[in-house]
């Protein structure tokens, strides 16, 4: 299932879009409209957007970080390299909600995988 779609860098609303913004959108609209409030919670605590004003748009970037070389590509030393370089960027890993990732094995597999192993350490990354 992929999560992108061919228009997916516009500001996220709850407004149905007229393209194709991906899966992954369409499921934070369903989710949002449906009154999840740890997810409404957590998109105000990155806008400020308040509780009032439904129809404001949510911002939620997908950017490209950096290359990082691995020798080797084992789930766990995938996740460890993962970890540290984003502590390394700075980004505060207590915060990651939500991971995504094209199926390969050693980063979607659920007993070894990278994201199994990162929402082992980090739960709500799930």
């Amino acid at each position: 299932l992929a999560l992108r779609g061919s228009s997916d860098y516009e500001p996220l609303t709850l407004n149905q879009p007229m393209c194709n913004d991906g899966n992954f959108r369409a499921l934070l609209r369903l989710c949002l409209s449906c009154g999840d409030k740890h997810l409404t919670e957590h998109i105000q605590g990155i806008t400020g957007i308040d509780e009032e004003n439904k129809s404001s748009s949510y911002i939620l970037r997908e950017d490209f970080v950096k290359f990082v070389a691995v020798h080797n590509t084992t789930g766990m030393n995938l996740a460890t390299v993962m970890l540290k370089s984003l502590q390394a960027l700075g980004v505060y890993c207590t915060y990651l909600v939500g991971q995504g990732y094209d199926g390969i094995t050693a980063m979607s597999g659920s007993f070894k995988g990278v994201q199994a192993i990162i929402k082992e350490k980090y739960p709500a990354a799930i």
